[in-house]
């Protein structure tokens, strides 16, 4: 009988932080990492040690030892030593699809100048897998993958772990399933009790999943392990001890190329995101986990990519600005250590999740600073004159954009207007106007310091209408003294509309009226118990629903020509905690303040919460009533839309089928929800920080706010038996994960047919626009706005130098290239139909297609581009 042979990888996979913090791990890893690189060194029969496929881990190393760098390159460039081809391993499913892309863009180029980067898609532990990642591995030239969580056991009755995984651009990736996870060799002995009671059985099991391969992968690795050193003298005995197995020393490329010999006989495809809970935990309830982490992660990840990036590219192009590589560099390695999987996925202990949170500040830090200096910088080249009363807004879009405008002005004039570069008056709204002393200034004078008062000013909140801003451009606008400055009116009334909706309150309940009728309880809010753990929600044994109705006294309407608004406030009584629930106590009095947004001629519904919660124990969720049955379940993910369950069909016999948790239709919210009814209604929902949502009863959708739960880990949930998640033998308190703190939500609701495409409506909620106002009247607006700074005064070019002619084809990333003087744009199709566009372009400018890790390229006919649904498109672009 032929041996099958078994390729054994010893590994480390390197949590950053967990309940431990990152300065433990780096701690450890100088002394692990100090003592593998001498031991492969030292003994060549000890053929390769993979490094859990991210970089940082070497970033790290180097700072404390950087006498090391050449013995790691050399031990990389001789595939001794893996790394890459992530920096860090990433959640992917939680963090922006341009983060996943950044991050692998790093780490392969930091990777390859060390002598190579592994090329394997390597996610031995995430909690689930991105639809795009195969389409993302191979457009970055990685020919194959490995993971281990997020497959059902009856996609396996082919009998392969050995597989076809299809983005849903219809891109495919061999991968391997890792079915006894990224560990069943970490104790790997040449003992006949271990080899008859342990190794035989796996290897049985295995052999029976590789039913076109006599080649087995058998990990040999776990959390934070040393290199085992005897590895080589165990494969050798463990050879002579049977007949069965022949076992070598390996790594992942070679035991994928060696499996892969004849790909044909590997036909089982496996299509999008991989989220199955039967084999091992998916924990999907951590999208809603420590929501702080989330909002602040989104929030960064939309100025940078959104914002920064763009308005950095333009003014190095224009001259006014170099590109601050470097510090963005900086920034993008801290935020991809928040986005490793236990980080972003708020499962750790409060002191790393303090540490996340002041990550995500310092980074925040320096977004706004780096903003602050280009935006005087280009305000400076745009506006020549000395003046007070002149701001920019810049369009960091590729298209044309007609979005309102949402900013904060300054003016000596108690009542303004504002004006176009065409000396036109532009519509605004003012929300609110105060006062501001000038406070004083200190003058050194021959007789001593001398306090000169400065004259006060006025600080307005306003929003600007009905303006075009130019694609990846900025316009000028004027402030100047108007007696007659439109108000806000202020009533009791409790309505609000627009040509869409009628928006209103009655007998404690919100209602929308629109084409199709009237939809009551619009939208309402549920409380529930939460008897869980950082990692899943658990409802509480007979417990019930708790909702909130609407205060009839703190109903309350501002409108003005342009928009209106409903403030409500919503009362629930809750219990404190979950053993007042369990007591039927319910005496806690929660309020959720709630905003409403109608801009006239508008089909998105503004929609604010803010929740200061002083409870415990519990999960907050927004339910919104479609008023139709729901047939259809679309939400994006990366650069397209997929369709989701309804329910799952696999729920009702779970642990029959001994899953490892419930599989439930709760699925990760990746900025946009589309529910359809079968008669042409829909809902659609977009949101930047809110990652969660379920279809309820058919014809609900709740999204969640947050959860609230304060221990790490706990054993024996009612949707997740057995043992506690992550570290089970100690009991690791988190009050801090109790989110007793003041809390703010946003999204926006489209209940009519859209009639634009769809990600139009995500940007009008969380547009891509910055304003800035050269003036000197509040130099503590932004925190470098009183320091002086170095100018290149250059003459400003008023002119889109890069202009996409169709909207459907929406903007994912405008950079500098990371390694070329070229600009790097990317766009995504997420329409249900073949767009096609035509870039319009300098004099003098070249275009060509490239691919995400930015080296080679290939020629446009025209500067034209088409792209079918769900795909998406990297272009390059310089100056001839």
């Amino acid at each position: 009988m032929k041996k099958k042979i078994v390729h054994v990888v010893p590994h480390s996979h390197w949590d950053r932080e967990w309940y431990f913090t990152i300065e433990d791990s780096n701690v450890l890893l100088a002394e692990n990492m100090y003592a593998l690189l001498r031991f492969l060194r030292d003994h060549p029969e000890f053929p390769a040690y993979v490094f859990d496929g991210q970089y940082s881990v070497i970033d790290e190393y180097l700072q404390w030892h950087p006498e090391d760098r050449e013995l790691i390159s050399d031990l990389v460039t001789a595939r001794r030593l893996y790394i890459g081809p992530w920096y860090t391993q990433a959640d992917t499913r939680l963090v922006h699809i341009e983060s996943l892309i950044r991050n692998l863009l790093y780490g392969i180029q930091l990777s390859s100048a060390m002598g190579h980067s592994m090329d394997i898609g390597y996610l031995p532990d995430v909690f689930g897998q991105n639809a795009y990642l195969p389409s993302i591995f191979k457009d970055f030239g990685i020919a194959k993958s490995i993971v281990q969580r997020g497959i059902y056991n009856d996609q396996l009755s082919s009998g392969d772990v050995n597989m076809l995984w299809t983005s849903p651009d219809n891109v495919q990736v061999p991968m391997n399933y890792i079915y006894f996870g990224y560990g069943p060799g970490k104790f790997l002995q040449a003992d006949e009790a271990y080899l008859n009671e342990h190794l035989l059985p796996i290897l049985s099991v295995l052999s029976d999943l590789n039913t076109n391969t006599d080649v087995l992968l058998l990990p040999a690795g776990g959390d934070q392990v040393f290199v085992r050193e005897q590895f080589p003298d165990v494969v050798a005995r463990l050879n002579a001890m049977q007949e069965q197995y022949h076992f070598v020393l390996s790594d992942y490329e070679h035991f994928m190329e060696e499996a892969w010999q004849q790909p044909e006989k590997f036909t089982t495809e496996l299509k999008n995101e991989l989220v199955a809970s039967q084999k091992s935990r998916i924990h999907t309830t951590i999208a809603s986990q420590r929501y702080d982490i989330k909002e602040a992660n989104s929030r960064i990840e939309h100025k940078i990519l959104n914002i920064l990036e763009p308005m950095l590219t333009f003014a190095k192009v224009q001259g006014i600005s170099d590109y601050p590589q470097k510090q963005l560099d900086t920034v993008w390695k801290q935020l991809f250590d928040v986005h490793a999987h236990d980080s972003i996925g708020g499962c750790n202990s409060d002191t790393t999740n303090a540490a996340i949170m002041a990550r995500l500040a310092s980074c925040e830090r320096i977004v706004n600073d780096l903003l602050n200096i280009v935006q005087k910088r280009i305000a400076h080249a745009a506006i020549t004159d000395d003046c007070e009363n002149k701001f920019i807004v810049f369009n960091s879009d590729i298209h044309d954009m007609a979005t309102p405008v949402r900013t904060t002005v300054f003016s000596r004039a108690e009542s303004i207007k504002i004006l176009n570069k065409n000396n036109q008056e532009v519509p605004f709204s003012c929300f609110d106007k105060k006062y501001i002393s000038g406070g004083s200034i200190v003058v050194a004078t021959a007789n001593g310091e001398q306090q000169i008062e400065q004259p006060g000013y006025y600080q307005f909140d306003v929003q600007l209408y009905n303006q075009t801003l130019p694609a990846w451009q900025l316009a000028i606008f004027t402030i100047e003294e108007n007696p007659e400055m439109p108000l806000l009116i202020e009533d009791k009334s409790a309505t609000i509309q627009n040509s869409f909706y009628t928006i209103g309150v009655e007998a404690g309940e919100l209602y929308l009226e629109n084409k199709h009728g009237r939809i009551n309880n619009f939208i309402r809010f549920e409380d529930v118990a939460d008897a869980g753990d950082s990692y899943d929600f658990s409802p509480l044994i007979g417990d019930v629903s708790v909702f909130g109705s609407i205060a009839g006294d703190s109903v309350q309407v501002r409108r003005d020509a342009f928009m209106q608004q409903l403030l409500v406030e919503t009362e629930l009584k809750i219990a404190a905690n979950l053993v007042d629930r369990q007591a039927g106590v319910f005496e806690q009095r929660l309020t959720i303040a709630t905003i409403i947004t109608l801009q006239n001629d508008a089909e998105l519904i503004q929609v604010q919460h803010e929740i200061v919660n002083g409870c415990k124990d519990h999960r907050i969720r927004a339910v919104i009533t479609t008023g139709f049955d729901i047939k259809q379940n679309l939400a994006k993910q990366g650069f397209g839309m997929l369709q989701r369950e309804l329910e799952n069909p696999r729920a009702a016999n779970w642990r029959e089928m001994k899953f490892a948790e419930k599989p439930q239709a709760i699925h990760a919210l990746d900025q946009l929800v589309q529910l359809q009814g079968g008669t042409g209604q829909q809902l659609l929902l977009v949101s930047q920080a809110l990652k969660e949502y379920e279809v309820v009863s058919n014809r609900e959708l709740a999204v969640t706010l947050f959860r609230s739960v304060g221990l790490l880990g706990r054993d024996d949930l009612v949707n997740r038996p057995g043992r506690a998640s992550g570290i089970n033998n100690i009991v690791v308190p988190t009050p801090d994960a109790q989110m007793q703190q003041t809390m703010s939500f946003s999204y926006g609701v489209v209940a009519v047919t859209p009639q634009q495409p769809l990600y139009n409506y995500y940007e009008q909620l969380y547009p891509r626009y910055t304003v800035y106002q050269k003036q000197k009247m509040n130099t503590f607006h932004s925190r470098l706005e009183r320091f002086e700074l170095p100018m290149n005064m250059v003459q400003w070019q008023d002119e889109s130098m890069i202009q996409l002619d169709n909207p459907a084809l929406s903007l994912s990333v405008l950079k500098q290239a990371s390694h070329a003087d070229e600009i790097i744009v990317r766009c995504f199709n997420l329409s249900e139909t073949v767009q096609q566009g035509t870039f319009a372009l300098s004099a003098g400018w070249q275009i060509c297609q490239s691919r995400l890790l930015e080296d080679k390229c290939s020629s446009l006919a025209d500067n034209k581009i088409e792209l079918a649904p769900n795909n998406y498109i990297t272009i390059k672009t310089k100056r001839g």
